[in-house]
């Protein structure tokens, strides 16, 4: 746990490691080794992603570490409880644990890869977006991503699914013209990551 202001993706310890219930859910949190050192990342980054030329298989995985989360006790704790579960779900082709947890719960129970997938250079890196495929279908977001998958000769199987946002939702529009005293003017709502990659 840390006193310390966070941004986003310094994947610090924010909540300690252990089981909790939220909700009637049972959390199971890990540690992460450390929290992103982001001048170390942001260096590495620049040689990875953008220098123009394929760097070592080494390089990138030392990258992903970086980048995090980087849990150590992820494998050990997979290698042991995975099989009491009906199916794993490791949630985008491009963080660590999907990595070092998709062949570990792969060998044990039904597991999907929600890919989520886009044109950008850490996918367009060769290693970078080979995880290994599970046995099971990959769940695409959208069939952009499904294109883009198939180009690249990634998992070919897969199923469009969405990504589970409600896009019926009730919604009062001069109601939040009224609260932010924005009249007639015309306004953009981004809902989204406050985040300088992507353009915000």
């Amino acid at each position: 746990m840390t006193s310390r202001a966070q941004s986003a993706h310094d994947w610090t310890d924010v909540y300690p490691s252990g089981s909790t219930e939220v909700d009637g859910v049972e959390i199971h949190r890990l540690g992460v080794a450390a929290p992103r050192d982001n001048e170390v990342f942001e260096s590495m980054t620049v040689d990875v992603l953008w220098s123009g030329t394929l760097v070592p298989l080494a390089d990138q995985e030392r990258w992903r570490r970086l980048q995090g989360p980087d849990l150590p006790g992820l494998v050990t704790w997979l290698t042991e409880r995975a099989e009491g579960f009906d199916v794993a779900v490791h949630f985008s082709y491009l963080y660590t644990p999907t990595w070092s947890g998709l062949p570990v719960t792969a060998a044990l129970v039904p597991t999907v890869l929600h890919a989520t997938a886009h044109d950008e250079p850490a996918f367009l890196a060769t290693g970078l977006r080979r995880p290994v495929p599970p046995p099971d279908p990959v769940r695409l977001v959208h069939e952009e991503e499904r294109d883009l998958l198939a180009r690249r000769r990634a998992p070919r199987r897969g199923q469009v699914i969405g990504i589970g946002v409600e896009l019926d939702s009730p919604g009062d529009g001069a109601r939040f013209r009224t609260r932010f005293e924005l009249g007639d003017r015309p306004y953009l709502l981004y809902v989204g990551r406050v985040e300088a990659r992507q353009g915000v």
